[in-house]
């Protein structure tokens, strides 16, 4: 049996955790995904095991998070009680959910690509699946948006007076990490399918000229922290709210973010 305590220390480091093993999944998992998107880009075979893939973690993060976001909900709420002031996270969380919105799109044309329908050039017939495909994929953000403000736009006063227990029991914390391997897993595959394929085709930051190099280092970094940050965006927003209260340092969590990015740039350094 896990000791009830480790779970929890594990829960409040999940953030920093999700860092570590997306480095893992940098350093030694992305390559056999990255091989079949370079030979459906060059439309040399069609991947229905890939499509199903795609579809089925685009329905595993929504399931992740209606997993999660309870057991969120509770610690930010006893947080919200202990420092006596609310957080609202709600223009934070629609920016970075516009964000997101562009990595479910990106996944799902390389669905389509993967079913063997040319994006570049669809053609008549695929139209009316095209627009639908398009359609689902709006309908499933507006649901994690809508859970996302939903739950972090719960306050004091909302349940003031009424008997909620803000405790998780350790049922609720191994139930959490279910969650978060559902969005983990959705996190990283969508992360290579677009800042990962973008760099393998062709990017190279190193250059004879000093100035050059240090412009395409900014502009990767950039590029790193646009599909990075959306990919772990229910992460991101319980740091950015513990941090508004005081709770985490900024310094420390800018150092949990340093890592990911110094191994993304070293992977295309030359």
């Amino acid at each position: 049996m896990i000791n009830n305590k480790i779970v929890k220390l594990l829960i409040h480091q999940q953030g920093l955790i999700f860092n570590l093993l997306f480095v893992i999944y940098q350093l030694f998992l992305k390559q056999p995904l990255l091989q079949n998107l370079k030979l459906i880009h060059n439309h040399l075979y069609k991947n229905y095991l890939l499509a199903i893939l795609f579809i089925s973690i685009s329905i595993l993060e929504v399931l992740g998070y209606f997993i999660k976001l309870p057991n969120v909900q509770k610690r930010l709420l006893k947080h919200f009680i202990e420092k006596k002031e609310i957080v609202k996270v709600g223009g934070f969380a629609t920016f970075s959910w516009m964000l997101h919105l562009v990595l479910g799109i990106i996944l799902l044309m390389w669905t389509l690509e993967s079913m063997g329908i040319n994006i570049e050039n669809i053609e008549s017939e695929h139209d009316v699946f095209f627009m639908f495909a398009i359609l689902l994929v709006i309908i499933k953000e507006l649901i994690i948006l809508f859970l996302i403000l939903t739950f972090f736009s719960s306050s004091i006063e909302e349940n003031k007076g009424k008997n909620i227990s803000l405790d998780t029991s350790k049922n609720d914390d191994l139930k959490e990490w279910l969650g978060n391997f559902f969005i983990f897993i959705f996190s990283v595959i969508s992360f290579t399918v677009s800042w990962d394929f973008i760099t393998y085709l062709d990017s190279r930051i190193l250059d004879k000229n000093v100035v050059l190099t240090l412009v395409n280092l900014v502009s990767a970094s950039f590029l790193f922290f646009i599909f990075y940050l959306p990919s772990k965006m229910i992460f991101l927003l319980e740091e950015w709210a513990l941090i508004e209260l005081n709770e985490i340092q900024d310094k420390n969590l800018i150092y949990s973010y340093i890592f990911p990015l110094i191994i993304a740039i070293w992977q295309v350094w030359k």
